[in-house]
């Protein structure tokens, strides 16, 4: 089997196809993504999701809000994740597929991309501005990235929930602040044994979950700036090189 069709949009399901699965309410969503490994009338065998960034834990029976992107816009659907009998290490169903919607706001479209950025991982209680800090900035490189954070190759673990100031003067995307104030959320080898790192950039509006008032004013100012509207933009970004790659072959 090749496609499936899940409309009532016509839109179709491709084998291979990246698919990202979000779980759970808006502001505290959980995101994955995975592959369509077959297609059947009533299901989707999908890779099992990898954790990208947020809060809500993927869980056997939950429903979930699949996003893919074509080249007019992104779209959703409703499914239920399901384990395979006898349970797989390596794959999973999405049963229960619901009808097609366009998506309105195309929040966290991903792509593969390789950017360079410096980062330093904040220590606790922060008391000194960062950037005048003695300790120097260490060079990544991102493996994908969103409007809601990037997996990035490192050269040493950063544990999980680590907080992190991001430099990203280097990086090629317009529309980002020199400076980010990031979590880590978590930190694991790949298949290839390479140290990768999901981050999540946080809002203006989420820095006082993450820090003090006082370590907030000790942050550079460049942080606040990545508020709603900022991120908006960014999606925007990012969906139009997306829609550039896909024309190009490239997805």
């Amino acid at each position: 089997m090749g496609t499936t069709r899940i409309t009532t949009l016509n839109q179709s399901i491709q084998l291979w196809e990246r698919l990202e699965l979000v779980a759970g309410e808006s502001g505290a969503e959980g995101i994955y993504s995975c592959r369509v490994a077959d297609i059947f009338p009533d299901r989707l065998l999908i890779s099992r999701p990898v954790y990208e960034h947020g809060r809500t834990l993927l869980s056997d029976n939950r429903t979930v809000d699949v996003n893919f992107t074509r080249a007019d816009a992104a779209y959703t659907f409703v499914a239920r994740i399901r384990e395979l009998e006898p349970k797989s290490d390596d794959r999973m169903f999405l049963l229960d597929l619901g009808s097609v919607r366009r998506l309105q706001r195309r929040r966290f479209v991903r792509i593969d991309k390789s950017e360079a950025l410096l980062y330093r991982v904040l220590p606790r209680p922060l008391a000194v501005m960062p950037e005048k800090a003695e300790a120097g900035l260490i060079p990544a490189r991102s493996i994908n990235l969103s409007a809601g954070g990037m997996l990035v190759r490192l050269e040493e673990r950063v544990a999980q929930s680590e907080r992190m100031l991001l430099d990203m003067a280097p990086c090629s995307l317009k529309n980002l602040p020199r400076y980010l104030a990031a979590v880590c959320r978590h930190c694991r080898l790949d298949d290839d044994q390479w140290l990768v790192a999901g981050i999540e950039f946080l809002l203006e509006e989420d820095l006082f979950r993450h820090f003090t008032m006082a370590e907030i004013e000790l942050l550079p100012a460049d942080v606040r700036r990545f508020d709603f509207h900022m991120q908006n933009a960014l999606v925007a970004e990012i969906f139009a090189e997306q829609i550039v790659m896909r024309q190009k072959g490239l997805l």
